[in-house]
């Protein structure tokens, strides 16, 4: 097309010859200004939160840290808390957009978005848990550890230790190698009931943050008032339940609300919390 163009302006040139109908189109669409793309740009959408990773990376560090019994980090198990909180604040933030956007919140896509993200991993750690500890553990500890990969595995591996730690017969029992699937259980726990209830007081309200709020507050004042009550009663259930944790991840479900301050940056969610 480029030769074509060339020789046609040499033509016209050189001997005012005609423009053929051809020439004419090539011309227009040659000179004509080039249309802005509409389309978005891979990734455009989407903002990388250094504040939310750093604060995951810390709370990584002080979790291993405590685990690594490294001088000044008795309290390192605070980092479990830091991860209730920002998954309080992920998950409501998709929740209301998607509540304010459309009406209503699509639980099946929900969960399904939560196992894509979860469970290959979580599933490939447990798998290979169970595997080695067939492997250098004595058979009747196998069994114990069977059963809590079928727990982790079904997310109630928090309900599993609690049990275990008020059961007379298995207090003693040494720790699970698959113990740190609790907090994962007190989680997927959380993803089960938390959207239904928001799209329950949610849905069809004009005041739809005043609303969420009330819940946030309502249900975040009585956990908190249970964990303390059984952390007295009985402190493996206060450690490990939803019921009591779930004060903890409040402060994240406030801060997840797309209206307050940090709605200018909420299209992060998609990032970091899922699709």
């Amino acid at each position: 097309m480029l030769c074509r163009l060339l020789a046609g302006d040499l033509l016209r040139k050189l001997g005012g010859t005609k423009e053929s109908p051809n020439a004419k189109k090539d011309d227009h669409l040659v000179e004509a200004p080039a249309r802005p793309s509409l389309a978005r740009p891979a990734g455009a959408s989407e903002e990388f939160r250094p504040d939310i990773e750093g604060l995951r990376a810390v709370a990584v560090l002080l979790v291993l840290a405590y685990h690594a019994r490294l001088p000044g980090f008795r309290g390192g198990y605070v980092g479990v808390d830091v991860f209730f909180v920002i998954s309080g604040f992920l998950i409501t933030g998709l929740i209301l957009r998607e509540l304010e956007r459309t009406g209503t919140v699509s639980l099946p896509a929900f969960y399904a978005r939560r196992a894509r993200r979860l469970l290959p991993a979580a599933a490939c750690a447990l798998v290979v848990t169970v595997l080695l500890s067939a492997l250098v553990l004595p058979p009747l500890s196998v069994r114990d550890v069977a059963g809590d990969g079928i727990a982790a595995a079904l997310y109630s591996a928090n309900i599993r230790f609690a049990l275990q730690s008020t059961d007379y017969l298995k207090a003693d029992l040494a720790p699970s190698p698959l113990l740190h699937y609790w907090s994962l259980g007190v989680e997927e726990q959380f993803y089960l009931f938390w959207p239904a209830l928001l799209l329950l007081v949610g849905r069809g309200r004009s005041k739809l943050t005043r609303s969420i709020a009330i819940a946030v507050v309502v249900s975040g004042t009585a956990s908190l008032a249970l964990a303390i009550v059984l952390t007295g009663a009985s402190a493996p259930w206060a450690f490990y339940s939803l019921p009591s944790r779930a004060w903890e991840l409040a402060p994240g479900t406030n801060a997840g609300d797309p209206t307050t301050t940090m709605a200018p940056r909420a299209s992060s969610h998609a990032r970091l919390g899922s699709e």
